[in-house]
């Protein structure tokens, strides 16, 4: 019998490539949306037989746990806060909505709940701060189902959120945009590609099935750091651009913005996972997939 995986997120850019990476392995997955979801990530596969749809704004989220012997959670849903997005609809999304489905997760039998997390400072913004936030009930609930933090730095890839960082920097390169302004740029960050988090959540998954403990915690990355504006100089050149002028020191640095980031992969080392995908190599996928 196919073990149950219930998703949240699923047609957003982690969950969407989890499920296509989940089906591989022969899930059976069921799919948490909302009315406006937008199903162009997951479109190939909404058709399988064994890929669930469950609309929680036209049936209570309880229920879900009754139309199915759920085995594990996968939390991949996040508000970044990119748009105009109220306090209010941040700490729906990364708080009270996850809180929801812990409390039911832990109700129901589920055996254990993944949750997706930033390594980013709580401080930062409200995002990292509500991440935090429920990162806290996490290890509380951990005395009733089995929980797992994955701490994700930087990941990119095709079809992400344009708004976002890595994305909007390759478009605004591809389309030879005259000026962008940036911080002075010295703060390191760890860049790593999507194929490689996708597969950091399947070894988390394998473990959490197979052994028993109460709360753990995994932090995602290459362990290889890159001053941001060396990173955006590297972004620049694969892209082909000579145009665009790089107007580092125009903006002043995020209040508390964390300068030097270390990623601590020693835990997925030993569950068996270490990155595949070099910088260039995930770089030039990506900027291929917009360039067209």
């Amino acid at each position: 019998m196919r073990k149950k995986i219930l998703i949240t997120g699923s047609t957003g850019f982690l969950g969407s490539n989890l499920i296509k990476k989940l089906i591989k392995k022969k899930y059976f997955i069921i799919c948490l949306v909302r009315n406006k979801s937008n199903f162009e990530n997951i479109k190939h596969f909404t058709k399988r037989r064994y890929i669930k749809f469950f609309n929680y704004e036209k049936k209570k989220l309880r229920e879900v746990f009754l139309d199915y012997r759920i085995d594990g959670v996968i939390h991949c849903a996040t508000n970044y806060g990119l748009n105009v997005t109220s306090t209010k609809e941040i700490i729906d999304s990364n708080l009270i909505f996850p809180l929801k489905i812990l409390e039911l997760s832990a109700k129901s039998g589920v055996k254990f709940f993944i949750n997706s997390d930033t390594i980013l400072n709580k401080n930062i913004s409200e995002y990292t701060l509500s991440k935090n936030q429920f990162n806290e009930w996490l290890k509380l609930y951990s005395k009733q189902i089995k929980c797992c933090n994955v701490k994700l730095e930087h990941f990119y890839g095709p079809g992400d959120n344009k708004t976002k960082f890595v994305i909007n920097l390759i478009l605004s390169f591809l389309s030879r945009k005259k000026n962008i302004d940036f911080t002075p740029g010295n703060q390191k960050r760890d860049f790593v590609y999507i194929d490689d988090v996708v597969e950091a959540f399947i070894k988390i998954l394998d473990f959490a099935f197979y052994n028993n403990f109460d709360y753990e915690e995994f932090e995602v990355g290459t362990q290889k750091y890159l001053q941001l504006k060396k990173f955006i100089a590297i972004v620049k050149k694969l892209s082909k651009n000579h145009e665009t002028n790089l107007n580092f020191g125009a903006l002043k640095y995020r209040k508390g913005e964390k300068m030097n980031i270390n990623v601590n992969i020693k835990s997925l080392k030993k569950i068996g996972w270490s990155p595949k995908v070099s910088l260039r190599q995930g770089l030039l996928k990506t900027i291929k997939y917009y360039g067209k």
